[in-house]
């Protein structure tokens, strides 16, 4: 195992940090970190990664296994831990709740799959991984929301495929994501909004076809060069910048 490798286990979390702390190789008590319960979660035997910056900002972390027990991970968790470069999580994954600034600025991330329980993508989430070139979204997932900026300013980040369950897209959400070429909503959809700037400055991003059920996109959620096509005929403005399709 290399000195920077992490697993979570059953439980457990294990942190190898002896290139940062000491010989290389060598690996002390207080680099082993016990996961706490999941708070307000009732069914027993569950395990979160409290958010409380306990990873953050880690230089020697460079990829994170992540057990079926995991039903939460917290905010903050991973953030700028610069050399991740490859997150997995279990087949089938429990994880139902991924909080703000998870995963942001991990600059090696290069591919993430989002595990099908995982309701909603928090504020910055992955925010600011500019090596960050491909996001799978299951199809038969349960992936709701994403929130705000939560894959803003991933300057690699090259196309898209939101799933049915989508229903909203939070403001900001794939700002200046600039190499953003190919946007694609499933049909059907559960799509109803997408707020402002959500895909500001994403200077590759000539077209997007919105599916039959949207009811309301921002005027300024695409930026002015970007093509929008499948707006019903009739249309009302509802309240500044949007607009509600009927």
């Amino acid at each position: 195992m290399p000195a920077s490798l992490m697993t979570i286990g059953e439980g457990v979390l294990v942190v190898f940090q002896a290139a940062a702390r000491g010989a290389p190789g060598v690996v002390e008590d207080d680099q082993r970190i016990r996961v706490r319960p999941v708070r307000g979660i009732a069914e027993r035997g569950v395990f979160g990664i409290p958010g409380d910056h306990r990873l953050e900002y880690c230089e020697v972390l460079e990829c994170a296994t992540l057990p079926s027990s995991l039903r939460a991970i917290g905010e903050y968790s991973f953030s700028g831990c610069s050399k991740l470069g490859r997150v997995t999580f279990a087949t089938p994954s429990g994880l139902a709740v991924n909080d703000a600034d998870t995963f942001s600025r991990c600059a090696a991330l290069s591919t993430v799959a989002i595990p099908s329980m995982v309701k909603a993508i928090h504020t910055h989430a992955f925010a600011m991984c500019t090596r960050l070139v491909s996001v799978y979204m299951a199809t038969d997932g349960a992936l709701a929301w994403i929130g705000i900026r939560a894959f803003s300013e991933c300057a690699a980040l090259r196309t898209v495929a939101f799933p049915p369950s989508l229903a909203s897209i939070g403001p900001r959400a794939f700002y200046a994501c600039r190499r953003l070429c190919d946007v694609t909503f499933a049909e059907p959809s559960s799509l109803a909004a997408i707020s402002e700037y959500a895909f500001e400055e994403c200077d590759a991003l000539e077209a997007v076809t919105l599916p039959a059920s949207h009811r309301s996109y921002a005027t300024n959620a695409f930026g002015p060069r970007v093509a929008v096509s499948g707006l019903s005929s009739s249309f009302r403005v509802d309240f500044p910048n949007a607009i509600i399709l009927e």
